[in-house]
């Protein structure tokens, strides 16, 4: 929905083809978001996935790509049609660790 719906477009387009061929993208934690807002959102969350031990194509060749970890805030927003929650928008950052 909305910008996240433009944000994951990006993401694919950046990505271009580099898909895990090993590993696991475990969620490490997730936490609610009070009081955060974006695009509209009525509920926030953010979680950790780690990737590091994860392996992926690289799209250039050569070896394989190192996973991350990465922090993700989700925010979520009531559709006007049906009344569920849909992802409105989000935000990522690498980290060191989860």
């Amino acid at each position: 929905m909305g910008t996240f719906h433009e944000s994951v477009v990006t993401l694919l387009g950046e990505l271009k083809g580099a898909r895990r061929v090993s590993g696991e993208s475990p969620i490490v934690w997730v936490r609610r978001l009070v009081g955060m807002e974006r695009s509209g959102s009525i509920v926030a969350l953010e979680a950790c996935t780690d990737e590091r031990n994860a392996r992926f194509i690289n799209p250039k060749g050569g070896d394989l790509l190192v996973g991350r970890a990465t922090q993700r805030r989700l925010y979520f927003a009531r559709d006007g049609q049906s009344g569920a929650l849909r992802l409105v928008d989000s935000e990522f950052m690498p980290v060191e660790q989860c």
